[in-house]
C-alpha cells in the first residue's frame, strides 16, 4: 500500500522482443514506453528474461487482519476508508481477494517482530 503496486517497485526490465533483440527498458531511457506498458501486457510484447526491482526492508513477519465483504459496495467503501486513514494509521500492506461479484476478503497487514516462542507456538503457518 505504501509503495504502490508491485510494478511500481520495478527499476528495469530485460525483454526479448519479436525482432529477437534484447531490450533493456527503464522509465528514463529510449524504451520508456515499453517499460510503462509491460505490467499489463500479459506477455504479448515479448519474452521477459530479467527484472530489476527495488527491495523494501521490512520486519520478518506480518500480522494480518482479514475483513470479509459481502458486496462490491462494501469492499470499495472499506478499501477507500482504509486507504484514506491518517498517516501512520494506514495498513502498510492492503490487498483484496475477490471470490465472486459479491464476495471478497480484504487483507490488512502490518510488519511485526516475533519472538522465538511466539513463532513456535502462536504464528499461523497458513496464509
Amino acid at each position: 500500500h505504501r509503495f504502490g503496486l508491485i510494478q511500481e517497485c520495478v527499476r528495469s526490465y530485460d525483454i526479448v522482443v519479436a525482432s529477437g533483440d534484447l531490450v533493456h527498458a527503464r522509465r528514463d531511457n529510449e524504451h520508456a514506453e515499453l517499460f510503462a506498458c509491460l505490467p499489463w501486457s500479459c506477455g504479448t510484447l515479448g519474452l521477459l528474461v530479467a527484472v530489476e526491482v527495488e527491495m523494501v526492508k521490512i520486519k520478518p513477519y506480518v500480522h494480518c487482519r482479514y475483513i470479509p465483504c459481502t458486496s462490491l459496495d462494501e469492499q470499495c467503501t472499506k478499501l477507500r476508508d482504509l486507504s484514506l486513514l491518517p498517516e501512520g494509521q494506514t495498513p502498510p500492506f492492503l490487498e483484496s481477494t475477490v471470490y465472486s461479484r459479491e464476495t471478497s476478503v480484504i487483507q490488512c497487514c502490518t510488519p511485526v517482530d516475533v519472538s522465538w516462542y511466539d513463532w513456535l507456538f502462536n504464528v499461523n503457518r497458513v496464509n
